[in-house]
């Protein structure tokens, strides 16, 4: 029997393991295999308007992470499923995917 686990630390002040909605505007997190994302966009939901440029910026965020990612680990399978989503009209699926691919940390441990 094999367990999966996930790993939710803090180190040097960066998030390891934590989504993106944890993270405030110009901070950096650590991906699932230890690069350091660029820093999270600029949040403003003070108007309808600025509210849905700020999901745009998000979603841009982080797809070019998750893009990033997938080039960084060799991993052509993610790396065409994640260029193939639209940022710019993501659906709930293909951003949980891009979230779990950057940040998803597992550990395998037989039992």
């Amino acid at each position: 029997m094999y367990l999966i686990e996930t790993a939710h630390l803090i180190e040097d002040g960066r998030f390891i393991g934590q989504f993106a909605p944890d993270l405030s505007e110009g901070e950096t997190a650590i991906t699932a295999s230890g690069r350091t994302t660029t820093p999270f966009p600029r949040v403003d939901i003070s108007t309808r308007r600025k509210a849905l440029n700020t999901e745009k910026r998000i979603n841009a965020w982080l797809f070019d992470n998750a893009i990033k990612e997938a080039m960084a680990r060799k991993d052509d399978f993610n790396l065409s499923q994640l260029q193939c989503a639209d940022p710019s009209n993501p659906t709930i699926a293909d951003k949980n995917m891009a979230e779990l691919y950057l940040f998803l940390r597992r550990t395998v441990v037989k039992m």
